[in-house]
């Protein structure tokens, strides 16, 4: 089937900005999903999407955006914003529950402009002997920097610990150490170039002496955790979120 879905990609103010045009239809839904995905791959302070040359062949298929908007909202958590000046976009559809919607791109990016920024801290560990114990203290470092509570620092420090000991233990990867406070929620990531993803494990494995049971530990501090592609393939980033405000 013949897909008339055309993205034209061009960065302004640190955001990505995607014209699209043709029309969205069941054959165009996937493509433009996976293009998004891609985009915001990049981490742009934010993606807005300009619907100005797009054709909607029924209303459902606009549930496109909020499908990628699902995807990344905890990770890697980069705004979405529509720009709709056609009408695309019918008012009162739960679309707009998700996503803010603006007449024209220049008003979309002084929103984002106005938003709170993200805080951001990152370092590379090596896979080595002293790189838990590093990532600890940079997180703990980190939060007394950001103003982070400590009875929610202690909770980050500890997922840091587990998400760098399981690269340490079952990579042989460095891991990169990613933290953001954004809106209330901290999140702590670590990236690493294998492309098996993280998975819980049988708490039942532990009679056995199996150390991959820290995903059980980060599942149980954080509000929301996750498994995601790295900005690059093949490898991965695994993320937690704590609410600290």
């Amino acid at each position: 089937m013949d897909v008339d879905i055309q993205c034209r990609v061009s960065h302004q103010r640190g955001c990505v900005v995607v014209t699209v045009s043709g029309t969205l239809d069941v054959p165009g839904y996937a493509p433009l999903r996976d293009r998004l995905l891609k985009l915001v791959a990049e981490d742009p302070a934010a993606l807005v999407v300009d619907l100005a040359g797009l054709r909607v062949a029924a209303e459902s298929q606009l549930s496109v955006f909020v499908a990628v908007w699902m995807r990344t909202c905890h990770w890697p958590g980069v705004p979405i914003l529509l720009v709709d000046p056609a009408g695309v976009v019918p008012r009162g559809t739960a679309l707009r529950r998700y996503l803010p919607v603006h007449p024209d791109p220049g008003s979309a990016l002084a929103a984002v402009e106005r938003a709170p920024q993200r805080r951001r801290a990152e370092r590379v560990l090596p896979n080595a002997g002293g790189s838990v114990a590093a990532a600890v203290a940079q997180v703990r470092a980190v939060c007394r920097e950001w103003g982070v509570p400590p009875e929610r620092a202690e909770p980050a420090a500890q997922i840091a610990c587990e998400l760098v000991t399981n690269t340490l233990v079952h990579t042989t990867s460095e891991a990169r150490l990613r933290l953001e406070l954004h809106r209330g929620l901290f999140t702590v990531a670590v990236g690493d170039d294998d492309p098996r993803r993280a998975v819980l494990r049988d708490p039942a494995a532990a009679a056995g002496g199996d150390p991959g049971l820290g995903l059980l530990v980060v599942a149980q501090l954080a509000k929301a955790w996750g498994c995601s592609s790295g900005p690059t393939a093949p490898g991965k980033v695994v993320w937690a979120t704590l609410a600290v405000a």
